[in-house]
């Protein structure tokens, strides 16, 4: 654990002198435990950063308290358009495969080097990630080059990619980091009506958060009302179609197999 700490500092100063010449490292912070450590280690490691975290206007309230009051340093960025603005301009929710909202609320937030707190036993996909790499949709264009680096240019910096959960959490034990609320009631940190959650975590959510969910259920209206989910019977239909995580034709599919029995 103490040589995964110490090459963790060294890879940040490694790479610090470079981040200078842009502002310095811009640390992207959820409030979640992958970015508490994240930030912790930027701490140590003496180095240039300013630490951000993007409002969604999906967040979590413990969430947004919880920063305020331990992470006073955090700067919050504000979004031209909230998450429910973005659905009705969208006229669709957002999916899994379509996550509109994250690229407009939280992966286009500046320019430089861009520090995540992303793990590579986290997803799939994430296992092709690299330490340090352009932003870029191309594999051939992911390879971080100095020489190439231009102001306009975002590059992902991810410090902590090979850590284990365990590892994070021993950490933040070891270091007495204040545990985030929303892990009690839900078991992540994220936003309250997210494509990735499951079924359960958005159930709890729109019950906990009562006025937020009936806010939600207006801008879907506001969708159908604009012939939106045609194929879908009411507000109340999408919102169980949403929550199945299938796509429209199995949701209906499925529904009527279900009539039948």
């Amino acid at each position: 654990m103490e040589s995964k700490i110490d090459n963790t500092i060294a890879f940040i100063r490694q790479y610090a002198a470079i981040a200078d010449k842009y502002g310095g490292y811009k640390v992207m912070f959820s409030g979640g435990k992958d970015s508490q450590v994240m930030l912790d280690l930027f701490r140590k490691a003496g180095v240039n950063y300013h630490a951000y975290y993007c409002v969604t206007t999906n967040d979590p309230p413990e969430n947004v308290y919880f920063i305020r009051k331990n992470y006073p340093e955090v700067t919050f960025i504000h979004p031209k358009r909230t998450f429910l603005q973005l659905i009705e301009d969208k006229g669709m929710l957002p999916t899994r495969q379509i996550r509109f909202c994250c690229e407009k609320l939280k992966e286009n937030n500046g320019k430089g080097f861009v520090a995540t707190g992303v793990r590579r036993e986290e997803s799939t996909k994430r296992k092709y990630y690299k330490p340090i790499e352009f932003q870029s949709r191309t594999k051939q264009a992911r390879v971080f080059h100095e020489q190439k680096m231009r102001k306009n240019r975002k590059v992902r910096f991810n410090p902590i990619l090979e850590w284990r959960e365990d590892e994070i959490w021993q950490y933040i034990e070891d270091n007495d980091i204040p545990i985030n609320p929303c892990y009690e009631v839900r078991g992540r940190v994220g936003c309250l009506f997210c494509p990735y959650a499951t079924k359960k975590e958005l159930v709890i959510n729109s019950n906990r958060y009562p006025r937020y969910f009936k806010n939600f259920m207006k801008t879907i209206q506001k969708c159908i009302d604009n012939g939106r989910f045609e194929k879908l019977k009411d507000k109340d239909d999408v919102w169980q179609w949403w929550l199945s995580k299938l796509s429209i034709k199995d949701y209906n599919k499925q529904k009527r197999q279900l009539r039948l029995f």
